[in-house]
């Protein structure tokens, strides 16, 4: 039902299970919350669900849901750690807005679209690694996260909005991590061992 906790100031943290739908902005301002584990009973989240729980420092993710929706876990100020669904295909504009809190975040290789604002002012976020399957990230996504310094990419680069990693780190970088260029590295390195072993083979010979 949408909206059903709504504001529920004081309400604890609570046994989801066996519940399959999370409407629009159930728990919003639900402070008193300090943890949200989502099972995979869950089918959908309606957007804004967890808006505002200023107080959940860790959010797990159990469902096989394909996309967070908008404004999910906006303003969840003190979450340290995520774990995103590998199910998941999208995440949702404003998802994870201003988590001020979340220092790394991991995004599996089925997600195919990042949204504007979805990591905006992450302030203590450091680094993100992106699955190889991301093709775009929507404008502002990552802007103002002041901490971030290294972007991972293990695929091709992704069409990128306008400011994406504007106001990050002033040592920020991105980097490409893809298989292929890891599949360089490991023929370079087996032909230098290769010459290596060849060439003392040679000088063992001589010697003899």
């Amino acid at each position: 039902m949408d909206e059903a906790f709504r504001e529920c100031y004081v309400l604890g943290d609570m046994d989801l299970r066996n519940i399959e739908f999370i409407g629009f902005e159930t728990f919003r301002m639900c402070y008193a919350f300090s943890k949200i584990q989502i099972p995979e009973t869950v089918e959908y989240i309606g957007e804004g669900a967890f808006r505002y729980c200023t107080s959940v420092e860790t959010i797990i993710m159990d469902f096989d849901v394909t996309e967070i929706m908008p404004w999910t876990f906006d303003g969840c100020f003190t979450v340290t750690s995520i774990k995103i669904p590998d199910s998941v295909i999208v995440i949702g504009s404003y998802a994870f807005h201003r988590c001020e809190s979340l220092s790394y975040v991991d995004i599996p290789d089925n997600v195919v679209s990042v949204g504007e604002y979805a990591f905006y002012k992450c302030t203590s976020l450091e680094s993100v690694t992106f699955g190889r399957s991301v093709e775009t990230i929507g404008n502002d996504a990552f802007y103002g996260c002041q901490c971030l310094t290294d972007a991972y990419f293990t695929g091709s680069m992704p069409i990128l909005g306008a400011d994406v990693f504007s106001k990050t780190a002033d040592d920020f970088e991105m980097h490409s991590v893809n298989d292929s260029n890891d599949m360089v590295w490991i023929i370079a390195i087996v032909v230098v061992i290769v010459l290596i072993i060849t060439i003392l083979w040679f000088i063992m010979r001589r010697k003899s």
